[in-house]
């Protein structure tokens, strides 16, 4: 196991602790895995190991616990650094047989870490920056669609007022050619029916005057129809005065 706060020299043995390394050991607590050989098969609780290991209580708990039967881990000081020691205990049977450690040097878990981190900033960032870059160019593309949707809209705006104003044009024209057309059909139609008028005075033949009598009727009903029209121009010119007439 880790030595933490030994004044024991190993020579001979190349330990390095800086490393992650696994260890193992069987009920009667002999270490069956170590790196360092002079702890293989000699008990952990032992005075080699505990001399070498200065009885570290941290140490000696985690080892307990997990003989117990119970994964258990911990953090120790060690000579150069702090150590994490996680130890699962192997069951055959119902009682546990074996117990792994493994043992960790709390400097590579933080560079782990550092690094983790130092990829998911970098990660964050780019995501960041492609975002960023996605809605500029989003706003640039919704600035250039709405220029161009304003611009459609005061092209479509001026050609609805062009067509408005040549609407115009053409009511006016159109209500000035029927009061025109309406006021010709009523001076024609007057002398029509004054003459038909008379042309029926002096014929005799009954059959003659019902022949002008169907003059005049359609005379009349022209002449009606002229003045509906001359009513409803005056009404869209807003030019019809209505006068107030009693009945009784």
């Amino acid at each position: 196991m880790d030595c933490p706060g030994s004044t024991w020299s190993i020579s001979s043995e190349s330990i390095h602790w800086h490393a992650q390394y696994l260890a193992t050991l069987d009920r009667n607590s002999l270490q069956l895995i170590h790196p360092v050989k002079s702890f293989i098969s000699t008990p952990f609780f032992g005075n080699h190991t505990q001399q070498v290991t200065g009885h570290n209580e941290i140490l000696n708990n985690i080892i307990r616990t997990v003989m117990s039967g119970k994964p258990y881990f911990g953090i120790y000081e060690f000579r150069n650094g702090e150590r994490l020691n996680t130890g699962y205990p192997i069951f055959i049977g119902p009682k546990p047989e074996y117990f792994v450690f493994i043992i960790t040097p709390t400097s590579t878990i933080f560079s782990q870490i550092n690094e983790v981190i130092s990829i998911q900033r970098i990660e964050i960032f780019s995501l960041l920056a492609g975002i960023t870059a996605a809605v500029v160019v989003l706003i640039i593309f919704l600035m250039k669609w709405n220029t161009s949707l304003n611009n459609e809209v005061k092209r479509r705006t001026r050609d609805l007022e062009s067509a408005n104003e040549q609407l115009k044009v053409h009511d006016n024209m159109q209500r000035e050619f029927i009061n025109v057309a309406a006021h010709e059909l009523r001076t024609y139609i007057q002398p029509i029916l004054g003459l038909s008028d008379i042309l029926r005075s002096k014929i005799m033949d009954e059959q003659l005057r019902r022949l002008v009598d169907v003059i005049s009727r359609n005379a009349k009903s022209l002449q009606s129809l002229t003045e509906d029209i001359l009513d409803v121009a005056r009404i869209e010119s807003h030019s019809v005065k209505l006068k107030k007439k009693n009945l009784t």
